[in-house]
């Protein structure tokens, strides 16, 4: 057999030209690596395992039949084209509606219950929460990165309320707003999911995996950009194969991002899903710090001051793009004077007293 070129695409992927001989060094000559229709798809995915493999088959066009996999190339006039190229689906490729915005409802997964139930007032805390507003507005301002730190009473019910923006009209703040509209809010309890961070790879690990794991839930079922996304649990997200090729692909790509570029990629993918072109920021609501007070090997400024595990958790999110983070506990974890000198600089806010507004 004379050697023949052919091409093949993947889903809406670029046409890739594969050949059916490779050149010898050793002899000087072109010999024939691919015969048949098993060939083609081994050589487009190249490195994947034969058992992965057994999930796609080659069609002449996209609504054709499969090819058999023992075709023998010699027999196969298709695909000689890039505009004719020869199409690979997955047997897991099974169709699915775009992602509707109107159908979105933000939830928190991680917290007791995990509905952002309708609630409109927060007895005694309206002051505390124009303190918040007042810092998020100046958020552009800041000459360090600013997360809160929230103790006392209510903490949780009060860190729904203030990601969900279930508030009186005159106690909303706008960047708050329109991040939870378009699915930019992302909730973790530490008390119920405990974590360690000894290092800041650890911490990083962590950041990527809520991303991931609230991209995925929030489109589950869906296709946005080409792939299709299934809900993942927490847990199982990084060593988890099943799906979709891209979706896959897509995910391993997750785990070489920085937190930086992990963000910018929720947040592309939330305006396409969403339709829209919003800056709004990342909102990260953290329950139960306070079992984040052990210390890590890290230093955390000039003083020789060890970071603990949630003064370094705040040092990986004190990235360009500024994410707004809430963190709520039973104690700040002497957050003040472990940050002294580092990369933020906390507000606290005391839910104790009530004001009796």
């Amino acid at each position: 057999m004379n050697e023949q070129v052919f091409w093949v695409k993947y889903q809406t992927n670029q046409p890739v030209k594969i050949r059916t001989h490779q050149f010898s060094i050793a002899t000087g000559l072109w010999v024939q690596t691919l015969f048949n229709v098993a060939d083609v798809i081994g050589a487009f995915f190249s490195g994947v395992s034969p058992a992965e493999l057994g999930q796609y088959t080659l069609h002449a066009v996209v609504d054709g039949p499969a090819l058999k996999v023992n075709l023998l190339l010699s027999d196969l006039t298709a695909g000689r084209t890039a505009k004719t190229a020869l199409i690979i689906k997955s047997k897991s490729d099974i169709d699915m509606p775009p992602f509707d915005p109107a159908k979105y409802k933000l939830e928190f997964p991680f917290f007791e219950s995990a509905v952002a139930e309708a609630h409109v007032s927060l007895l005694g805390r309206d002051q505390v929460i124009k303190q918040m507003n007042d810092a998020i507005s100046g958020r552009g301002d800041w000459q360090k990165y600013t997360p809160f730190i929230i103790t006392g009473m209510g903490k949780t019910f009060f860190l729904k309320c203030v990601g969900s923006q279930r508030l009186k009209p005159d106690l909303q703040c706008p960047q708050l707003v329109e991040a939870a509209a378009h699915g930019r809010v992302l909730s973790f309890d530490f008390a119920r999911n405990p974590m360690q961070f000894k290092e800041a790879k650890k911490a990083d690990a962590f950041l990527l995996q809520l991303m991931v794991f609230f991209l995925c839930r929030m489109f589950d079922g869906c296709e946005v950009d080409g792939i299709r996304f299934q809900s993942l649990p927490f847990l199982r997200i990084e060593e988890h194969e099943a799906g979709q090729l891209k979706f896959k692909q897509w995910r391993r790509s997750c785990w070489r991002r920085s937190v930086q570029q992990m963000i910018d990629e929720y947040v592309r993918l939330t305006n396409l899903a969403f339709g829209v072109t919003s800056g709004a920021p990342l909102v990260f609501l953290f329950d139960e710090v306070q079992r984040l007070c052990a210390p890590t090997e890290v230093r955390s400024n000039q003083r020789q001051d060890k970071d603990t595990e949630l003064s370094l958790l705040l040092t990986r999110l004190a990235c360009q793009q500024r994410p707004i983070c809430l963190c709520a506990g039973s104690s700040d974890g002497n957050i003040l004077n472990i940050a002294a000198d580092s990369t933020f600089v906390p507000k606290i806010l005391s839910l104790t007293a009530l004001s009796g507004e």
